[in-house]
């Protein structure tokens, strides 16, 4: 059986596999929601057999990981909480490694992030972090846990229980489904950007202003879509009128690094023109792809203070 490199959290005696790591996290994800996870259930969600799924219970058990009551489920211990919560860590890092340094977009991420996360060390997720700048969120806008197991939280709302009109800041997006992201990122709806409801019909799909374009969505999508009050909208710098300035608020994706280098970062001011873009007030070549950093609309009074 594969063996796994050396865990943070793991204790002196139990050697891991990626089947065990698989379990623990889904465990893990069960749990935080129900408070105990059914033999059922996670033979369920990881597609193998209910007699499968006993048997790796009662082995998580024996190794401490694990409290396993027949008939009333499976719990994690402490320890095995923590393990779980690394292999999450590695998920994150892996899913925004990719999209930041290596191209992928986020619809590509996730199953290539459940093939990786097993088999870094500690080594290249300390190197990986450092590299990313030591993130909170990975490109779904999802937490990153800490090395030491912490998880940050923030208040957020899910999008289909917001007020009509009024301004929320997207946060996360809670879907894993490929074609269900690639549709989101087209019509721009990703974390950082704001977006309104204007309309919430009974039957049917969801009015709602993503940044300053409207679209329709359905609501299923809209129960998988946390955010939380916003006070400034927030919108693609293409979406920027001719002379208009916005100031950047973030930079994320495939060309992150290089549009940084660039001195495209939070903070620098971005002006749409009839050719292009101008950054800081600069007349040099500013990459096309500048259009899909998110920015905010400055005041008058704002841009007089500049």
């Amino acid at each position: 059986m594969t063996r796994i490199p050396r865990r943070h959290h793991a204790p002196d005696n139990v050697s891991l596999s990626p089947a065990m790591e698989d379990y623990l996290k889904t465990i893990f994800s069960i749990t935080r929601n129900r408070g105990t996870a059914s033999t059922q259930h996670l033979a369920e969600r990881l597609d193998v057999s209910p007699a499968s799924a006993t048997k790796m219970v009662k082995r998580l058990a024996e190794t401490g990981l694990a409290v396993h009551q027949p008939y009333q489920g499976v719990q994690l211990t402490e320890t095995g909480r923590k393990v779980a919560v690394e292999v999450v860590r590695h998920h994150r890092l892996l899913e925004l490694y990719l999209t930041q340094a290596l191209g992928f977009t986020w619809d590509e991420v996730h199953e290539e992030a459940e093939r990786l996360e097993h088999y870094i060390s500690e080594k290249l997720e300390a190197r990986i972090c450092d590299f990313l700048g030591n993130p909170s969120f990975d490109p779904h806008g999802s937490p990153i846990p800490t090395l030491e197991g912490e998880i940050p939280r923030r208040c957020v709302l899910r999008l289909d229980d917001t007020r009509l009109h009024e301004l929320y800041q997207v946060t996360r997006v809670e879907e894993s489904d490929s074609e269900h992201l690639q549709n989101l990122a087209k019509i721009g709806l990703v974390p950082g950007i704001t977006i309104q409801t204007l309309g919430r019909p009974p039957k049917g799909k969801v009015h709602v202003r993503v940044g300053r374009q409207e679209h329709l969505v359905s609501p299923n999508l809209c129960s998988k879509i946390s955010c939380r009050p916003a006070t400034r909208a927030c919108f693609p710098a293409k979406e920027l009128s001719h002379h208009e300035t916005g100031e950047i608020t973030q930079v994320q994706g495939q060309l992150k690094s290089t549009l940084q280098s660039q001195g495209v970062q939070p903070g620098a001011l971005l002006t749409r023109t009839p050719s292009g873009y101008t950054l800081d007030g600069s007349t040099g070549s500013i990459p096309s792809e500048v259009g899909d950093v998110l920015v905010e609309q400055l005041t008058t009074q704002e841009l007089a203070l500049q």
